[in-house]
């Protein structure tokens, strides 16, 4: 994954958005547990099989929204390019999270976990990121940590609201730095590169299988082009 599509992973992406204070930890769960209005004279069981209702209805339409996007099986850029908008349009479509909201959560979700210390944050928020390729943004982001802490004279948390300042203007450097500084390219990038991967291991389980069944029929010498394959969904 490049440096870009990663600044939406790495705890930057979060320290750059940042005021003067962290978001409230109920604020960032509203994408993991959306509260559905009970109704008048309910009870919370009948919240419980609302949302689930609603839940299903979601998950059929999306499905059936499935059968319409082309799912490439090649690399080419355009066509997945293509397929990231078209997923992410039919999920805003059925007020299903997008890939950036739910990165959004997850990183306030990691902050509230680390109980709004930036330091504990970052470790949590690099821990599924290749940090070879974002090594340097990740060091200076610790030292900017650093001289925070000394300048303000304590941990850099949620008590310390000159150090989220502060921090958020340093952030915003390192961003402009690395050239990672454009939310609306980033946001893309990281979008397109989620599903090249996703599509990338698609392709890795389809060959297996397919290899497979071959073995099973004694069908070795069969060979199939995964180009001309043209990928159903069934709902």
């Amino acid at each position: 994954m490049s440096l870009l599509a990663q600044a939406s992973r790495l705890g930057l992406r979060r320290l750059v958005s940042s005021t003067a204070r962290p978001l409230t930890q109920a604020n960032s769960s509203r994408v993991f547990a959306a509260e559905a209005a009970p109704k008048a004279g309910g009870g919370d069981d009948d919240v419980v099989i609302d949302t689930f209702k609603e839940s299903q209805k979601q998950y059929r339409e999306f499905m059936k929204g499935l059968k319409n996007i082309d799912l490439p099986t090649s690399d080419d850029a355009n066509a997945i390019k293509k397929y990231a908008s078209d997923m992410e349009g039919l999920k805003k479509k059925l007020g299903i999270p997008g890939v950036d909201e739910i990165l959004d959560a997850t990183l306030e979700h990691k902050l509230a976990t680390a109980q709004w210390d930036v330091r504990k944050f970052l470790a949590h928020a690099t821990e599924d990121v290749d940090v070879d390729e974002a090594a340097d943004v990740l060091a200076e982001l610790e030292k900017a940590v650093d001289e925070v802490e000394d300048q303000t004279g304590q941990r850099l948390d949620a008590n310390n609201e000159e150090g989220w300042r502060l921090i958020g203007t340093k952030a915003k450097d390192i961003a402009a730095k690395h050239g990672l500084d454009n939310v609306t390219k980033i946001r893309e990038q990281a979008i397109t590169d989620m599903y090249k991967e996703q599509l990338v291991e698609l392709r890795r389980k389809a060959a297996e299988e397919m290899e497979a069944a071959k073995r099973k029929d004694h069908l070795e010498w069969v060979q199939v082009d995964p180009k001309e394959i043209k990928p159903k969904i069934e709902a």
